[in-house]
C-alpha cells in the first residue's frame, strides 16, 4: 500500500517581475537589515517573471533579490 501524509504550514509567496532570462539570481533573507543570509539555492530565470514559495512561520523577515554575476 502507498502511504500517503498530508500537512499545512503558512507560507509566504514572492514574485519577481523584469528580471533578465539567463541570468542568475539569488533570495536573501534578513531579521534586521543589518545582515543577509542566502535562502533557496540561486536560480537562473527562465522567464522575465519568477514566482517562489518560502516558510512563513519564522517571524518577521525581510527579504531581497540579488543578481549574480
Amino acid at each position: 500500500p502507498l502511504g500517503l501524509s498530508v500537512s499545512a504550514a503558512p507560507a509566504l509567496r514572492l514574485d519577481c517581475t523584469g528580471l533578465t532570462t539567463d541570468m542568475t539570481y539569488q533570495f536573501q533573507v534578513s531579521p534586521s537589515l543589518a545582515g543577509w543570509t542566502n535562502v533557496a539555492p540561486p536560480f537562473s530565470a527562465s522567464a522575465a517573471t519568477n514566482s517562489q514559495y518560502f516558510d512563513a512561520q519564522g517571524g518577521r523577515l525581510f527579504f531581497r533579490l540579488i543578481y549574480l554575476p
